[in-house]
């Protein structure tokens, strides 16, 4: 559990705001490649190649009986607008 409090309290102390989360990616791949998920951070562009997004994909296969787990979400915010 206390690895748990830990990893959760490094996760809030990164600045998020996208488009600047690589760093927290790169976080996540590690905790997750010691845990034995192979784990890529995919680099996505609109066609103008004006929003470019890092993301995260993590995958854990269990050689006991061929069962996947995958890790798929966000850990970036959203700007604060005027309003």
């Amino acid at each position: 559990m206390e690895r748990a409090l830990e990893i959760c309290s490094d996760l809030v102390a990164f600045n998020t705001v996208t488009p600047g989360g690589r760093a927290i990616l790169e976080y996540a791949e590690s905790v997750l490649k010691k845990l034995g998920f192979s784990v890529e951070i995919l680099t996505f562009q609109s066609q103008d190649g004006t929003n470019i997004v890092d993301n995260l994909y993590a995958e854990y296969v269990s050689n006991s009986n061929g069962r996947k787990l995958g890790f798929l979400g966000h850990l970036d915010v959203v700007p604060t607008g005027d309003a």
